[in-house]
C-alpha cells in the first residue's frame, strides 16, 4: 500500500487512507482512497474531509476540481505561559457566563528524516485504538495529517437508525475513584446540547447509560445517543444535514456554541485547520462522520500536534495544560524517534 502511496506523492495525486473501527464492515484493513477515475456514481467508496467551521467539503473520492485552502504546519509550540494565562482569562469569563470552551494548543518539532512510511508504521505500533478511525491524508495545499479519532459525530446502523456519541470528561486511565463534579458538568453540556440539536430535526431518539472509553493514557465519558429507525436514512444528503446540525458539538467547540467559537478565535493562536473539522467515509454499506481530534499535521521537515481540552468555570490552566499534554503524549513520543 504504501508503494501506491509513493506513487500518488510522486504524481501530486490526493489521498485518504483509512481504517475503520472493530466490527464495521471493511474494519480489518486500510483502505486507500484516491481520485483514480473520474467516478461519481451512488455506490462509490466515499472518503472526504471538512475543515473547522467550513461548509465545504474535500472529496478524496473524485478528480472533479475542487477548492482547497492553504494549510500551512504550525512553526512552533504553543508557550505554556501564554497558554494558561490565556485559560486564567477565559475562565473568568467562563465564572460570569457559565459553559464551556474548548481551547486547544500546538506541540510542534522537526524531523531528523523524514520517511512517511516508517511515520505510519511507528504511529501504528502505538496500538492506535481500535475503537476509533485510524487516517492518513495529504494533498498538496493540506500537507499530511495523521490521526486516530473517537469522535463520533453521526453513524448509520445497519438496522436503519442513526447514532451518535457525547465524548467529553477525561482523566487518567489509571484513577479508579468517582468522577469529579467538574467532568460530570461537562459530560452533561455535551449530552443536553446534542439532544437539543437532535430535537430540532425531528427525529425520535433515546440516550443510552454512560459509560467509560480509553483512548491511549486517558479515559473519557461517553454516552450514546441512538434514533429510532429514520425513513429517509440512506439519503447521504439528510445524513450531512442531520450531521451538521449536530457538530461542531460542545466536545469540539464549547457551549453555548457562539460563545465557545468567538473565545476559540480569541485565545488559539493558530489556525484549526482540520483539527476539529469532520472526516466523512461512506458507501452503500455504511455512512459514518467523526470529528477530527487526536491528530498530527506535518510536512517533510516539521510536524504539530493539536491536542485540546474542555474548560469550565472550574478549571484550572495549569491542570488543562497537563490534560492536553497527557493527551498527546503517545504521539509526541513517536514523533520525535523520527
Amino acid at each position: 500500500m504504501m508503494t501506491a502511496v509513493g506513487e500518488r506523492l510522486v504524481a501530486g495525486k490526493p489521498f485518504c487512507i483509512v481504517r475503520l473501527p472493530e466490527g464495521r464492515e471493511l474494519t480489518d484493513r486500510f483502505i486507500l482512497i484516491s481520485p483514480d477515475f473520474e467516478d461519481d456514481h451512488e455506490h462509490r467508496l466515499l472518503a472526504k474531509v471538512k475543515p473547522w467551521l467550513s461548509s465545504q467539503w474535500f472529496d478524496f473520492s473524485t478528480s472533479a476540481p475542487q477548492q482547497v485552502a492553504s494549510m500551512p504546519v504550525c512553526p512552533e509550540s504553543t508557550p505554556k505561559e501564554q497558554y494558561e494565562n490565556s485559560l486564567a482569562e477565559l475562565i473568568e469569563i467562563l465564572k460570569h457566563r457559565g459553559g464551556k470552551t474548548v481551547i486547544c494548543r500546538n506541540i510542534c518539532g522537526e524531523f531528523k528524516d523524514f520517511d512517511l512510511t516508517k511515520i505510519f508504521e511507528s504511529y501504528l505500533g502505538m496500538g492506535v485504538a481500535d475503537n476509533c478511525v485510524t487516517f492518513l491524508l495529504w494533498h498538496p495545499e493540506m500537507n499530511f495529517w495523521m490521526g486516530s479519532t473517537p469522535e463520533l459525530i453521526l453513524e448509520r446502523c445497519n438496522n436503519g437508525t442513526y447514532r451518535t456519541i457525547a465524548l467529553a470528561g477525561t482523566r487518567n486511565k489509571d484513577i479508579n475513584c468517582d468522577w469529579d463534579l467538574k467532568n460530570l458538568e461537562e459530560h452533561s453540556l455535551v449530552v443536553n446540547d446534542i439532544e437539543s440539536r437532535l430535537r430540532l430535526t425531528g427525529l425520535d431518539f433515546f440516550r443510552k447509560p454512560i459509560k467509560e472509553l480509553t483512548y491511549g493514557p486517558v479515559t473519557h465519558l461517553l454516552t450514546e445517543i441512538v434514533s429510532k429507525f429514520v425513513d429517509n436514512g440512506l439519503n447521504r444528503r439528510f445524513f450531512d444535514s442531520i450531521a451538521d446540525e449536530i457538530q461542531p458539538t460542545p466536545a469540539l467547540a464549547g457551549y453555548p456554541r457562539p460563545y465557545a467559537i468567538a473565545e476559540i478565535e480569541r485565545f488559539e493562536s493558530w489556525p484549526r485547520h482540520l483539527y476539529a473539522g469532520c472526516l466523512n467515509i461512506a458507501e452503500i454499506r455504511l455512512n459514518m462522520t467523526y470529528g477530527i481530534i487526536r491528530c498530527v499535521h506535518f510536512d517533510r521537515d516539521r510536524w504539530s500536534v493539536y491536542t485540546g481540552s474542555g474548560v469550565t468555570a472550574d478549571s484550572f490552566p495549569s491542570v488543562e495544560w497537563e490534560e492536553t499534554k497527557l493527551k498527546a503524549a503517545p504521539l509526541v513520543e513517536c514523533l520525535k524517534k523520527i
